[in-house]
């Protein structure tokens, strides 16, 4: 086992939703008929350009027999990681350069 530091992969939703997809061989078209969901609102969870709403967290809840927690939080954490990775570090070589502008 190595001790070996790898970098960290923030997941969202739509990767996650992808693999689940794969490893039951399902389409988009094949999820859409079971949720109800548009195949437009599925490619854009999939893109992770949607947010996980209760209404699409329990939905998908029910046709992957996931919990809707699972789905909601999944989507909280991704958001909360982008967030924190778009926000500068501020190192003292930085901030002496801020204070000089």
């Amino acid at each position: 086992m190595s001790n070996e530091l790898r970098p960290f992969k923030n997941v969202g939703v739509g990767e996650f939703l992808e693999e689940e997809l794969n490893a039951r061989q399902m389409s988009v078209s094949d999820l859409s008929d079971r949720t109800n969901l548009s195949a437009e609102t599925i490619s854009s969870i999939l893109a992770n350009k949607q947010r996980i709403t209760v209404e699409i967290a329990n939905t998908l809840a029910a046709a992957l027999e996931l919990s809707p927690e699972f789905w909601m939080n999944m989507d909280a954490r991704f958001i909360s990681r982008q967030s924190h990775e778009c926000r500068p570090i501020y190192t003292p070589a930085n901030t002496k350069i801020l204070k000089e502008m």
